[in-house]
C-alpha cells in the first residue's frame, strides 16, 4: 500500500511542476533557517552538559542588600572563604573550588624565550578544579596538575601557538607585566573537545602562586571581596533548595559581625552549572552568556518561517482542490475509503518534507561559514543520533503541518457532488486560505517591524550621547608594560605629535562595566545609610582628552593623589550627588567616608563632572566617583586625535611605542569600536532577524505568487470576457490584484499591535530606548503592499495581457 502511494505521490508532483517547485522551495529555505536555528539554541543550551554529574555541580552566587537605600545587587561571584567553609560545614558538599581572575587585568602579558603575546587573563583555580569541572586532558594529569605552586594548564590552541607541534609539558612560561612576570610551569594542556564551558579559558593558575593566590588564601572577607567564582559538588540525591535554605544561618555564624558593620544584608544562592551561560542578569559573570529571551525569539522566529513555509503549501494544496476533485470521486466509487485518501495526501506531504529536508541538510551545511559569520556562533552538523531525531523531528512535523488540513480537506469531498462539480467545501476553503494568507502576511509583517525597531534600538545605543566623547579616541593598551614609566613615556610622544590634541592616562576605560565600587555615606550619617558608587582612576587630562564637562569645582591634579592610605581628594558625577541627597552647591568640600571592616576612609570632594555613562545602556546610569592616580600605576592610554590619514598616525604612534616598550607588542583599538562590541548580542540579533525577516518574505511572496497564478488560471474567461467588453489591462489588473492586497493590508493591521507588544517587552530590558515610531508600522505597511502588489500583479498583468479569443474559442 505505502508503495503504490508513494509512487502516485511521485507522479503527483512530477506532473504538477510549477506547485510542486514553489512548495518544495518554500519549504527547503523554511527548513534551512529552522534547522540552523534550531541548532544555534542547542549549541547554547548545550554549555556545561559535559561535566560528569552536571546536575550535581552548582555556583555559589550572592545576592546583596545596600544599606537603607535596599538596592539589590545580584553577583555571579561570592566571597574567598565561603566555597571552602561550605565544604567542612555541610556534609552534602562532596567538593568545593574556586576561580577568579586578576583584578583589572583583562590580557595577560606571555613570555617564552623571546616570544611575546597577549592572551586573555585566565584564571586562578584551586587544585580541585579539575576534579569539580571536567575538560579533556591531552597533556598531563587532571589530578595533581595544579597541586604543586606556579603550575599552569593551558589549552592546546596556546600550546600550539607558543610552542609548535611540540610537547608543552614541563615548559616554562612567564606570565604576567614586565615587572611582576612569574615563571609557571606547564604542568597540563587541555581541549574543549568534551564540550564548551563557560569557562573557556586558554589559562588557569594554581592559586597557590603569587600575590594573587596568597590574598585569595589569606582573605577572611565574608561581607565584602565578593570577586571570585565558587563552585560545589553535591552528593547524588542531594536537595539544592534543602541546602540552600541553610545558608542564612551559615553565614550569620561566619560573617555576621561584618555583615552588621558594613550595612549590608547578604543572601547566598546556588545556581546550576547548565543555567550559567544562558543567564544574563548578573553582575560580575562570565563573557559570552547568551540570554534565554534571545534563544526564544530566535526559536519564535524559526517557528514562524517554517509556519510561513506551511501555510504556502496548505494554501496552494486547498487551491487546486478542484483538480484533484475528479481523482478522489473516481477512486471513492472503485471503493477507496476516507483513510485511504488520507494517507495518499500525506504521503505526498510528507515527501515534499523529506525532499525539503534532503536540500536543507547539504544547503545548510554549505552555507554554515557564512552563517556563523552572521550569528558570530560556531554551529556545527554531525550526524549524531540528536541530530537526526531532529531531522526526523523537522520532516515529520513539517510534513504533518503542511498537509494534515489538505488531507483531510480532499479526503471528504463526496463522489456525488464531485461528478456534479459541486464541492460542499468551497466557500469555507476559501474562507480558509483567505485567513491562511493573512496569518502569513501577519508574520512576515511582524518580523518586519521587529527587525525595524531592533535596528532603530541598535542604532540608538551606538550613537547615544554617554556624556563622553567616543569618537577619534585611540587607545593604547599598556597593561604588559615593563614598569610605569612606559605610560607617562608613551604619553608624553603621543603629545608631541601634531594630530593629538590631548592624551590620558587611566586604570579602565569609560563605556565599559568598572570593576571597582565602594559604599559611601555623608557627613551625619552611617554606613547603614551608604550608597554604591563605582570608581575608577586617572590622571589630570582625564576631562579635556574624553570631552567631559566640568559643572563644579576643578579637575584632579597629580596633588590630588592619595595623600595617605585612608584619605582622598576626589571628583564626583550628579549621580552620586543625587544618591546622596547633597545640592552641587554644597558639593565642594563635603567629606564623604566609607568603613568596611577595619578600614576607614575620607574622601573630600573638589569636583563635579557631569553623568558619563561607564556601562551597558541596559543599567541605569550609576553614581561614579574619579581618583587621581600617577601615571605609572595606570593601564591605558587615550589619545585624541585629530587627523583624516589614521594610518599615517598609527605608524608614527608604533613607532613612538617601540622606542618607549620595545620589548612589549603594539597594541591599540578605537574607542568607539570597543564601545560597540559591549552590544555584540544585539547587533547579531538585529542581522539575525534582518535576514530571516528577508527570507519569510521570500517564502510569503512565493505563496503569493503561487495563489496569482491559480487565481488567474480560475479566473481566464471572466478575464478575456471583461477584455472584450473593454476593460483596460489597468482594469483587469486591479480586479485580479486587489483581494491580495486587501487581505496584505488586514494582516498589517493584525500585526502591528501583536509586533508592538512584543517589541515593547524587549526593549523593557534596556534602561535607556528608543521610543517605537510611527512611522515603522507606516513603512512596514507600505513595504508589504508594495512588495505583494509586485508579486501579484505580474501574473495578473500576464493573465490582463492574454489573447481573449485562446479562451473563449471553445464557448
Amino acid at each position: 500500500m505505502f508503495y503504490n502511494h508513494l509512487k502516485i505521490a511521485i507522479r503527483t508532483l512530477w506532473r504538477h511542476k510549477t506547485f510542486s517547485g514553489i512548495n518544495l522551495l518554500g519549504l527547503t529555505l523554511g527548513t534551512i533557517c529552522c534547522l540552523y536555528m534550531v541548532l544555534y539554541v542547542q549549541h547554547h543550551y548545550g554549555y556545561d552538559l559535559h561535566h560528569e554529574n552536571a546536575e550535581e555541580v552548582y555556583r555559589v552566587t550572592s545576592e546583596l542588600t545596600l544599606g537603607e537605600s535596599k538596592e539589590i545587587m545580584d553577583m555571579a561571584t561570592c566571597s574567598p572563604p565561603i566555597p571552602p567553609a561550605m565544604q567542612v560545614d555541610f556534609p552534602e558538599v562532596l567538593m568545593a573550588t574556586r576561580a577568579c581572575q586578576p583584578l583589572g587585568v583583562e590580557q595577560q602579558l606571555l613570555r617564552v624565550e623571546k616570544e611575546v603575546c597577549y592572551e586573555d587573563a585566565g584564571y586562578y583555580v584551586d587544585s580541585t578544579f579539575f576534579e569539580v569541572l571536567q575538560y579533556h586532558f591531552v597533556e598531563g594529569n587532571s589530578t595533581t596538575a595544579l597541586v604543586e605552586p606556579f603550575s599552569v594548564v593551558i589549552s592546546e590552541t596556546l600550546a600550539k601557538r607558543l610552542f609548535g607541534t611540540g610537547s608543552a609539558l614541563g615548559a616554562t612560561i612567564a606570565i604576567g607585566d614586565w615587572s611582576e612576570a612569574v615563571p609557571f610551569k606547564v604542568t597540563g594542556v587541555i581541549d574543549y573537545s568534551l564540550g564548551d564551558s563557560h569557562l573557556n579559558s586558554h589559562l588557569f593558575m594554581s592559586m597557590n602562586s603569587g600575590d594573587v593566590g596568597q590574598f585569595v588564601r589569606q582573605n577572611t572577607s565574608w561581607a565584602g571581596n565578593n570577586f571570585l567564582y565558587g563552585y560545589v559538588r553535591l552528593a547524588p540525591g542531594t536537595d539544592a533548595d534543602a541546602l540552600a535554605a541553610k545558608f542564612p544561618a551559615f553565614l550569620q555564624q561566619h560573617g555576621g559581625d561584618q555583615l552588621r558593620e558594613s550595612g549590608m544584608k547578604k543572601e547566598l544562592k546556588l545556581q546550576a552549572i547548565t543555567a550559567i551561560h544562558t543567564q544574563t542578569n548578573l553582575n560580575g559573570d562570565t563573557p559570552g552568556n547568551t540570554s534565554k529571551t534571545f534563544l526564544s525569539l530566535l526559536l519564535a522566529i524559526a517557528g514562524f518561517i517554517q509556519l510561513v513555509a506551511c501555510i504556502n503549501f496548505m494554501n496552494l494544496t486547498t487551491a487546486r482542490a478542484t483538480r484533484r476533485a475528479q481523482e478522489v470521486g473516481v477512486r471513492k466509487v472503485v471503493g477507496a475509503n476516507r483513510r485511504s485518501l488520507f494517507s495518499q495526501f500525506m504521503v505526498e506531504s510528507l515527501l515534499l518534507s523529506f525532499l525539503a529536508v534532503g536540500l536543507a541538510l547539504p544547503l545548510t551545511e554549505l552555507l554554515l561559514p557564512i552563517v556563523n559569520q552572521l550569528t558570530g556562533a560556531e554551529v556545527v552538523i554531525s550526524l549524531s543520533g540528536k541530530t537526526l531525531l531532529l531531522l526526523f523531528g523537522i520532516t515529520l512535523g513539517t510534513g504533518v503541518l503542511a498537509g494534515g488540513y489538505p488531507a483531510l480537506y480532499l479526503s471528504a469531498f463526496k463522489p456525488i457532488a464531485l461528478f456534479k462539480h459541486v464541492t460542499s467545501h468551497h466557500g469555507s476553503a476559501s474562507l480558509l486560505r483567505k485567513g491562511l494568507v493573512v496569518s502569513q502576511m501577519t508574520v512576515a509583517s511582524v518580523l518586519i517591524i521587529g527587525a525595524l525597531i531592533i535596528h532603530t534600538q541598535v542604532d540608538y545605543l551606538l550613537n547615544k550621547d554617554l556624556g563622553f566623547e567616543a569618537t577619534q579616541k585611540v587607545v593604547f593598551d599598556l597593561q604588559g608594560a615593563r614598569d610605569g614609566s612606559a605610560v607617562a613615556g608613551l604619553g608624553d610622544e603621543l603629545r608631541r605629535m601634531p594630530q593629538v590634541r590631548n592624551v590620558s592616562a587611566m586604570l579602565q576605560l569609560p563605556g565599559k562595566s568598572l570593576s571597582r565600587d565602594i559604599a559611601l555615606y555623608k557627613p551625619g550619617q552611617s554606613m547603614d545609610e551608604s550608597k554604591i558608587a563605582w570608581l575608577d582612576y586617572a590622571d589630570e587630562h582625564y576631562l579635556d582628552a574624553l570631552k567631559i564637562d566640568l559643572l563644579a569645582g576643578r579637575v584632579l591634579t597629580l596633588m590630588d593623589t592619595v595623600v595617605d592610605g585612608s584619605n582622598f581628594r576626589i571628583m564626583v558625577n550628579e549621580a552620586l550627588l543625587d544618591e546622596l541627597q547633597i545640592p552641587i552647591a554644597e558639593a565642594l568640600g563635603t567629606v564623604l567616608r566609607s568603613d568596611f571592616e577595619e578600614n576607614r576612609m575620607s574622601m573630600t570632594i573638589v569636583g563635579v563632572m557631569e553623568n558619563v555613562m561607564y556601562q551597558k545602556l541596559t543599567d541605569e546610569l550609576r553614581p561614579f566617583m574619579l581618583i587621581a592616580s600617577a601615571p605609572e600605576n595606570l593601564s591605558f592610554l587615550i589619545a585624541d586625535v585629530n587627523t583624516e590619514d589614521y594610518g599615517r598616525f598609527l605608524a608614527q604612534a608604533q613607532s613612538s611605542w617601540e622606542r618607549v616598550i620595545p620589548d612589549l607588542p603594539f597594541k591599540y583599538s578605537f574607542l568607539e569600536d570597543d564601545i560597540a562590541q559591549l552590544y555584540q548580542t544585539e547587533q547579531t540579533l538585529s542581522r539575525i532577524i534582518g535576514t530571516f525577516t528577508f527570507v519569510a518574505i521570500v517564502i510569503a511572496c512565493l505563496g503569493l505568487f503561487g495563489l496569482s497564478v491559480y487565481a488567474a488560471e480560475k479566473r481566464q474567461k471572466e478575464v478575456s470576457i471583461r477584455k472584450v467588453l473593454g476593460a483596460s489591462i489597468q482594469n483587469l489588473v486591479t480586479l485580479l490584484s486587489k483581494e491580495f492586497l486587501l487581505l496584505v493590508g488586514m494582516a498589517v493591521l493584525i500585526a502591528s499591535p501583536i509586533a508592538y507588544f512584543g517589541m515593547q517587552q524587549w526593549l523593557a530590558d534596556f534602561a535607556y530606548r528608543t521610543p517605537i515610531h510611527w512611522w515603522v508600522f507606516g513603512l512596514t505597511g507600505l513595504l508589504t503592499m508594495v512588495i505583494a502588489f509586485l508579486t501579484v500583479s505580474l501574473q495578473a498583468l500576464r493573465a490582463a495581457l492574454m489573447n481573449p479569443s485562446d479562451n473563449l474559442r471553445g464557448e
